[in-house]
């Protein structure tokens, strides 16, 4: 049996217990007090003789011990029961100590592995464009790539014919070679890339024209 229900049964018990003897005893008051209103002090004694004699001393005491048994009963099961709300409380109040520290153990590692991730991804974006912007260039640093993607910004002619091209991403490049570049205007999509010899072509997506080219800055 639960305590509660222990406690509950017990408090019931008492309370039956209690109540018959609260009756009792209220019936026997009523006779010591009608005997008290006698004047006559003969008659007053009978009637207190009459009044104890059938007055049970032995099962007033049993009562009033078995009272006294239940009470300190009920204290003591009150008493474990605030104990054990007590014991409870801490149990949660540890519980969630515990949880919240586990919680701000898993985000400090989450927040410690985003923070190499992300430093990762910055020195990939780093190393990508350093190697950006060094392809084509003499001990340029090898990207992982030989080929980029770009597009024109402007073209000029120097005084002597050579053709310059400027691309969305700051190269500018030298036609390198005798053929024929065709035309190239503003806008449009470019691929450079590296042979296994080591040349740089151009590659103009929108004619389809490939010439040799160099780095010129």
């Amino acid at each position: 049996m639960k305590l509660a229900h222990l406690s509950f049964a017990l408090t019931l018990s008492g309370m039956s217990t209690i109540g018959a003897f609260a009756e009792d005893a209220q019936n026997n008051l009523l006779a010591f007090e009608a005997c008290a209103r006698i004047a006559e002090n003969t008659e007053r004694l009978s009637c207190f003789d009459k009044a104890a004699s059938v007055f049970d001393f032995k099962r007033a005491s049993s009562q009033l011990q078995q009272a006294g048994d239940l009470k300190a009963e009920a204290e003591r099961l009150k008493a474990v029961a605030a104990t054990e709300r007590a014991e409870a409380k801490r149990l949660r109040a540890a519980a969630e100590k515990e949880a919240n520290r586990l919680r701000a153990e898993a985000e400090r590692e989450k927040a410690e592995k985003e923070a190499i991730i992300a430093a990762e991804e910055q020195r990939q974006a780093d190393l990508a464009a350093l190697a950006l912007e060094e392809f084509g260039q003499r001990g340029a640093t090898d990207g992982g790539f030989n080929t980029i993607h770009s597009s024109v910004v402007a073209t000029k002619r120097s005084a002597i014919g050579d053709l310059y091209i400027k691309l969305e991403n700051g190269h500018i490049w030298q036609h390198a070679d005798g053929s024929r570049p065709g035309r190239i205007r503003s806008g449009m999509a470019v691929k450079i890339q590296e042979t296994e010899m080591g040349g740089l072509f151009m590659t103009v997506e929108e004619t389809g024209k490939t010439f040799r080219v160099k780095r010129v800055n």
